[in-house]
């Protein structure tokens, strides 16, 4: 039986698009999870008015996947997938909470899209920021912004 040069041609590019999926999961683990594709914006940094760094390691820390159903879980709300980034936090002292952030590896998780109406304010709000000690997975606080 001859296989065509064809047949070869597409069973080669097939396993090709595998293994670079395959490597590409690989290469964006961290621990047990998934950070997502794209990073906080400044817009997200200015609605915060935090300062955030990239983590070194993500070795000993809770995982993406977990930050997620923690935040989840404070919103009494199935685990969605909404955006999750690992970095430093440090408060600039506008969030108000009772935690010092100062260089603190957390996980931010933001829920956007959303229409949500401020108590007694005109205000609708957007954006739901939850803050999740990376090490410990306490939740540390939750903003909502417009």
């Amino acid at each position: 039986m001859r296989i065509s040069r064809v047949a070869l041609f597409v069973v080669e590019i097939a396993l090709v698009g595998i293994v670079t999926a395959v490597a590409v999961q690989a290469l964006s683990s961290r621990a047990g999870g998934t950070e997502t594709s794209t990073d906080l914006t400044a817009a997200d940094l200015a609605r915060l008015q935090i300062s955030v760094a990239p983590v070194a390691s993500a070795a000993g820390l809770i995982s993406a996947d977990e930050a997620r159903v923690i935040g989840a879980r404070s919103w009494q709300i199935e685990p969605s997938k909404p955006d999750v980034f690992l970095k430093l936090v440090t408060d600039e002292g506008t969030i108000g909470t009772e935690h010092s952030l100062q260089q603190t590896p957390a996980w931010i998780v933001r829920y956007s899209g959303l229409s949500v109406p401020g108590p007694k304010t005109a205000v609708t709000f957007h954006f739901r920021y939850v803050f999740i000690d990376a090490a410990t997975g306490e939740e540390l606080f939750s903003r909502w912004t417009p």
